[in-house]
């Protein structure tokens, strides 16, 4: 670490902070991680044998770290101004960087860029806080990190208001786990959900090392990292040895079905047999399900003033409701249906099948290949044999192995949060996949409303039709927990997550802020 000084400053005060810990579970590298490496065990011990993993959710890719400011950027022309090295040129900060240094950037950016036109509007200066935020605080995954870590250790500091982190001989290092739920087009769900299960089996390979070190494990995951987290405790919970293993799995705004949870295993509102975790509870001593019927993604949210995407996709109705339509998934246009599936088994024998079907739809005027015809039913039998073929050998290697290594899925990689292939839950995996083959998502897209949008609204009410005793049972042993993230502010409740992302969205809203604390309510 390199230190630079003058004559005119000859104190330097340094914070030094444990190194920043990722764990990469995106999909298509030459090495899948397993284990975490030797330094981040080393740095967990050193913690109390304690680790808090966050997982990101739908549509963030890697991104990129942020950098320090210039003195010249904050406004400043310190002593040491000459020959000072530029920000690119030095070492970039794991750590987040808080109002006060955005508000001097955009405040020294609008000063050197005044409006041309009087006005009141804060949008110039909105557009240099985004700027500086991206600059300071980085992009995409890599600035998610630092900034939930951050406040996560000011939640845990005891402060009475969240506004500047001081202990820093106490901050704490979180583990960051990146997978890939940026898919092109993005607007093709499922195959982001299939690489959420994947990222999931090899998340469960480092929990269970971790699991053998006897280090205990807390999870927090946003959108479909809940996805991420459910496959790998499904796996785990489906041996006796990760019985409660896992000390916390916290959920905000999960984008998975508000059943996931259930034990009762159905083929109702399941249409990909991808939607439920029978097994996930076990592995876990605790679930938090942090939900906001205000989330315009999950679900409707009317309100034109919200941060971002909300205002428009709530505006419809929510996104995630409509995952499996035919706009988002069958689209040919727009990269889904038989062709997403086309290009994600492009490297084994499952693409032959699919490619006869889609060049057979093409050639037909668009039209799918009757189900019930002969030619199809061949095909059918064909995919029949390579599932079952498939799950005897993973069956035999989940006996063996008890967890098997994520190679071994190659027909049904899409379902790997399963260890083990049941013969009631095999036969709905083949008789789904072979009726989104030929008669495509749209014609079947019951899907549940979303946990992190519902709650326990439905399966723990005993009047709904979705009534579900076997969640209601978790919630009762304490097992299962909801937070419907209000407040009552004389005997009235106020929602504080208002937008699907709010602990980024209203960082820098100082009228919402100012408000109802957003961030003290959110964190602690």
């Amino acid at each position: 670490l390199k230190v630079f000084a003058s004559v005119n400053e000859p104190e330097i005060h340094a914070k030094y902070l444990p190194p920043p810990m990722l764990c990469n579970l995106r999909v298509r590298q030459p090495n899948r991680q397993a284990k975490l490496p030797a330094a981040y065990i080393n740095q967990i011990k050193r913690y109390g044998d304690a680790v808090t993993f966050f997982i990101h959710g739908y549509n963030v890719g890697l991104g990129h770290l942020g950098q320090f400011p210039s003195a010249e950027e904050l406004g400043n022309k310190p002593a040491y101004y000459f020959n000072a090295p530029k920000p690119e040129e030095v070492q970039r900060p794991y750590l987040h960087f808080l109002a006060d240094d955005i508000e001097q950037y955009a405040n020294t950016k609008l000063a050197a860029h005044p409006p041309h036109w009087k006005s009141t509007d804060r949008l110039p200066k909105e557009q240099f806080i985004k700027q500086a935020d991206e600059k300071l605080n980085g992009k995409n995954a890599l600035s998610w990190y630092p900034n939930v870590e951050y406040y996560l250790n000011l939640a845990a500091s005891g402060q009475d208001e969240l506004r500047e982190f001081t202990r820093w001989e106490d901050y704490s290092r979180i583990v960051g786990v990146t997978w890939s739920g940026s898919v092109d087009p993005s607007m093709v769900f499922f195959r982001a959900e299939m690489y959420a299960n994947e990222a999931g089996h090899q998340f469960a390979l480092i929990l269970q090392d971790l699991i053998k070190k006897d280090i205990q494990i807390n999870i927090i995951t946003h959108s479909l990292g809940a996805r991420v987290a459910l496959s790998a405790l499904n796996i785990l919970g489906n041996h006796p040895t990760f019985k409660e293993a896992i000390d916390n799995l916290i959920m905000w705004e999960a984008a998975v079905a508000d059943n996931a949870l259930t034990e009762n295993y159905t083929k109702e509102h399941n249409p990909i047999a991808m939607e439920l975790f029978p097994f996930a509870h076990r592995a876990a001593k605790h679930i938090s399900v942090i939900a906001s019927d205000e989330d315009g993604v999950l679900g409707g949210d009317y309100d034109f003033k919200r941060a971002k995407m909300d205002s428009f996709s709530g505006l419809l109705g929510g996104a995630y409701p409509k995952k499996y339509t035919h706009l988002a998934s069958d689209s040919f246009f727009l990269g889904g249906g038989l062709s997403a599936l086309l290009d994600y088994y492009r490297d084994n024998d499952m693409a032959q099948y699919i490619g006869l079907i889609y060049q057979d739809s093409r050639y037909n005027g668009g039209l799918p290949i009757h189900p019930n015809s002969v030619y199809a039913r061949g095909i059918k039998e064909k995919i029949r044999h390579l599932f079952l073929t498939e799950a005897d050998e993973i069956n035999r290697q989940a006996n063996e192995k008890v967890i098997p290594p994520l190679d071994s899925y190659h027909y049904l990689k899409p379902w790997s949060h399963y260890r083990y292939f049941y013969p009631d839950i095999l036969a709905h995996i083949v008789e789904a996949f072979c009726d989104t083959l030929f008669n495509g998502m749209a014609t079947n897209t019951g899907v549940r409303q979303a946990l992190g949008f519902v709650a326990d609204k439905y399966t723990r009410n005993k009047k709904s039709k979705y009534y579900d005793a076997f969640i209601a049972e978790l919630f009762g042993e304490g097992i299962l927990s909801f937070n419907d993230q209000t407040i009552e502010i004389n005997d009235d409740k106020y929602p504080y997550f208002l937008s699907h992302s709010a602990m980024r969205d209203f960082e820098w809203r100082d009228d919402t802020i100012q408000s109802f604390r957003i961030f003290d309510l959110i964190y602690s």
